[in-house]
């Protein structure tokens, strides 16, 4: 059985998360996705003097969803998260000339 672990930490930490939203991902894994995010940020101090998370989606024309400090507090990360849209495009992982890293 796992455990619910918890980062009690007084650390600052600005966090990115990448997520393929290619066709090739499907719209029935689209759930996982949103399920292993939102465990993975369930852990963490959310604010805006503790962590921050952003999120973009990559595929042939990358689109970033929120930016770090869109969402102050863990039940407004937690339901951008449930409500994340499914962006679909042609996979392009290796393209770094997309506009996301301008």
């Amino acid at each position: 059985m796992l455990s619910r672990a918890s980062c009690n930490t007084s650390a600052k930490a600005d966090i990115v998360v990448l997520v393929d939203g290619s066709w090739s991902i499907g719209r029935s894994n689209l759930k996982h996705i949103r399920s292993f995010i939102s465990r993975m940020v369930s852990v963490f101090d959310i604010g805006p003097d503790r962590v921050q998370i952003g999120l973009a989606q990559y595929s042939g024309d990358p689109k970033t969803e929120w930016h770090l400090n869109a969402h102050p507090t863990k039940e407004s990360l937690q339901e951008a998260i449930a409500y994340l849209p499914y962006k679909g495009g042609i996979t392009m992982t290796g393209d770094f000339s997309s506009s996301l890293f301008d």
